[in-house]
C-alpha cells in the first residue's frame, strides 16, 4: 500500500517513511525514470543550444566583456556536447550496458547552475539581482528526477556557493536582497520538487503496473501475444530477426488425462524453464497461445539459435514432469527456428511463419526435437 501525502501533513516529505517509500518506487521503475530523464533533459539541452547561440551572438554584436563572450562560447559548446550525449543515450539499449544517464543529468544541471551564477555575479553597473538563479532554483528541482535526498543536497550546495559569492562580489544592499530572494525561492523549489517528484513517481509506477498487466500472460508470467507483435514491429527495423516457435508435445492429451488444473501447472513449469533461458541469453519468450510459445532475439546466427533451441528443449525434458502418454513418459516440447533477413513489405505474421513451419516439421518428424527453417529454392 503506497503512502500518500495528505494536504494537512506536508511535512511527511521529510519523514523516514517517505524516503523509504521513494527508494522502493525508484528501484521498481529504474528504466522508466531513466527514459523520462532522457526525454526531459534532451529537450533542455536543445533549449540550452538555442539560448547559448543567442547569448554568444549578442555578446559579439553588443561588444560585451571578453569574459562574457568566452563564457557564452563555453556554454554553447557544452550544450552541443550534452545534446549529442543525450541523443546517443536515447538510442542505446539499457540491457546491453548503456551508460548511466543520471550523472549526465547532474552535469547538465550543473552547467545551467554555473550559467545562472555567472549571470548573477557578472560585474556591471547596478549589480543586478539574481533573477535567473532564482528561477532555476524553482524549476530544476522539479525537473530533475532522482531521489529527493540527493536532489535536495545538490541544490542546497548550489545555494550555499551562490550565497558566498554574492556576499564577496556584490554590494551589501544587492547581496542582502539576493540572499532573501534566493533563500525563499530555493526553499520553495525544494518543497515543490519533493512533492511533485513523489506525485510523478506514483504515476510512473501505476503506468508500469498497467503496462505489465496489459502485456503479460497471467498464467505463465511471460509476455503475451500482444507484446509479441509490438516487439516484432520494433525488431523489424533491424537487419536480422531471430524467431523460435515452441509447442508442448501432446498437450491436449495431457489436459484430457490429468485435467485443466494440471495442464495449467504444466504450462507454469515450462514457462519457468523459459525464464531461466531468458536469464542466460539475450532472448525474450512469449506465450503465443494455448501450449504454443515464441522466442525473439536479433543477434544470433542460425547455428547459435540451434544451440539455444536445443538447450531449451533439453531443459524442458530434464524437468522429468511425468506424463504417461508423453515421449519417454514425461513432458517434452518441439521447436522450430529461423533467422529472418528483414526486407521491405514484411509483416509480423510473415516473420513468424517460417519458424512455425519448422515447428510443424519437427512435430511430423517425431516431436521432442528442434528443426531449422530451410527456404525452398
Amino acid at each position: 500500500m503506497y503512502m500518500t501525502i495528505r494536504k494537512n501533513s506536508w511535512f511527511v516529505i521529510f519523514s523516514k517513511e517517505f524516503f523509504h517509500q521513494e527508494k522502493r518506487l525508484f528501484d521498481f521503475n529504474k528504466n522508466e525514470i531513466r527514459q523520462l530523464n532522457i526525454d526531459t533533459f534532451s529537450f533542455i539541452s536543445f533549449i540550452m543550444l538555442v539560448v547559448g547561440l543567442l547569448l554568444f551572438t549578442g555578446s559579439l554584436l553588443f561588444s560585451y566583456k571578453l569574459s562574457y563572450t568566452l563564457f557564452t562560447a563555453v556554454f554553447y559548446a557544452l550544450a552541443l556536447i550534452l545534446t549529442v550525449l543525450f541523443r546517443f543515450a536515447s538510442t542505446s539499449v539499457v540491457s546491453k550496458g548503456s551508460y548511466a544517464v543520471l550523472p549526465l543529468v547532474y552535469i547538465e544541471t550543473a552547467v545551467i547552475n554555473c550559467a545562472t551564477i555567472f549571470a548573477s555575479i557578472f560585474s556591471h553597473s547596478g549589480m543586478h539581482l539574481a533573477v535567473s538563479f532564482t528561477c532555476m532554483q524553482i524549476i530544476l528541482p522539479i525537473l530533475l528526477f532522482d531521489r529527493s535526498l540527493r536532489v535536495n543536497l545538490y541544490f542546497i550546495g548550489i545555494y550555499v556557493i551562490h550565497t558566498i559569492l554574492i556576499f564577496r562580489l556584490k554590494t551589501k544592499d544587492v547581496a542582502s536582497l539576493d540572499f532573501i530572494g534566493t533563500t525563499v525561492f530555493s526553499l520553495t523549489g525544494l518543497l515543490l520538487g519533493s512533492y511533485m517528484r513523489y506525485t510523478r513517481l506514483l504515476l510512473v509506477d501505476k503506468e508500469r503496473i498497467l503496462t505489465f498487466q496489459r502485456d503479460t500472460d497471467v498464467l505463465t508470467g511471460l509476455a503475451n501475444r500482444r507484446a509479441l507483435f509490438v516487439d516484432i514491429e520494433k525488431l523489424m527495423k533491424l537487419p536480422v530477426l531471430n524467431v523460435i516457435m515452441f509447442d508442448i508435445d501432446h498437450f491436449k492429451i495431457f489436459n484430457d488425462t490429468y485435467g485443466h488444473l494440471a495442464g495449467d501447472d504444466c504450462l507454469r513449469a515450462v514457462s519457468r524453464c523459459f525464464k531461466e533461458i531468458e536469464q542466460e541469453y539475450h532472448i525474450t519468450f512469449y506465450r503465443f497461445g494455448g501450449e504454443e510459445f515464441t522466442a525473439l532475439a536479433s543477434e544470433y546466427s542460425l547455428e547459435q539459435l540451434a544451440q539455444i533451441a536445443e538447450k531449451t528443449r533439453m531443459r524442458i525434458e530434464s524437468m522429468n514432469k511425468f506424463f504417461i502418454h508423453g515421449i519417454n513418459g514425461h513432458v517434452t516440447i518441439s521447436a522450430g527456428y529461423t533467422v529472418m533477413q528483414m526486407e521491405p513489405g514484411m509483416t509480423a505474421e510473415s516473420c513468424i511463419k517460417p519458424a512455425d513451419d519448422a515447428l510443424y516439421c519437427a512435430k511430423e518428424n517425431g516431436r521432442n526435437r528442434s528443426e531449422a527453417f530451410v527456404a525452398k529454392l
